[in-house]
């Protein structure tokens, strides 16, 4: 559901490039196009970021030690901690 937003948030961004023969040029374009694409991509990636601190900040703040289901939820490294 999140792709589709920034999916549409891109074809919004496009629709509004401008469309005089100087930037009508099909580099041009695929660079702008391959910008805005970074930039979705770079936002999916912050997106990540802020779920998984948090995740590591419900779990800091939890009584020592975690509960089991918080330890097998999620890890710093990406791969599930075994209990």
């Amino acid at each position: 559901l999140y792709y589709v937003h920034i999916k549409s948030l891109i074809d919004f961004l496009v629709s509004l490039l401008p469309s005089d023969n100087i930037y009508n040029v099909p580099h041009q374009r695929t660079l702008e196009l391959n910008c805005l694409i970074s930039q979705a991509t770079h936002l999916i990636d912050i997106r990540h970021a802020i779920i998984g601190a948090t995740t590591y900040l419900q779990i800091t703040r939890q009584p020592w030690p975690p509960p089991p289901h918080m330890l097998k939820d999620w890890s710093p490294s990406g791969t599930p901690n075994k209990v």
